[in-house]
């Protein structure tokens, strides 16, 4: 909770040094900053994330479903977070049109990675059913 507290924060504190920039006319150095911001607020973030990872981890082995199946959703949560990281900071520069290009792309790249696990599904549905 103080973490989250002290992130929250941190983000509001530099959204009114944001404005204040803007005021004056520092576009370059508002871009400084809003780059620092989130890289500050991503590494921040990492520690819990790997907390998320390793109670991942305890449940696949729990379960006993295969590996890849993790694996794949922890590749498809990190594409859709990369990219709506990437399009909120074209959008944040002003390029709407690179913006929607890149969540496009993070949705084909989640695609393509689904195809695998709904193959996966459709054999097992295909062995359940009785032939």
């Amino acid at each position: 909770m103080l973490t989250a507290m002290r992130l929250v924060g941190f983000g509001l504190v530099v959204v009114v040094l944001l404005v204040v920039l803007g005021q004056f006319q520092q576009r370059a150095l508002a871009l400084v900053v809003r780059l620092g911001a989130v890289a500050v607020l991503l590494l921040a973030v990492l520690g819990p994330l790997d907390q998320v990872l390793v109670a991942l981890n305890r449940l696949v082995a729990l379960s006993h479903v295969r590996g890849l199946y993790l694996s794949v959703l922890l590749k498809v949560v990190g594409i859709a977070y990369l990219a709506t990281l990437g399009a909120q900071l074209a959008q944040d520069v002003g390029e709407q049109a690179v913006a929607t290009k890149i969540e496009l792309a993070g949705k084909v790249l989640i695609l393509v990675l689904a195809v695998p696990v709904v193959t996966a599904i459709v054999r097992l549905l295909l062995r359940l059913l009785p032939s």
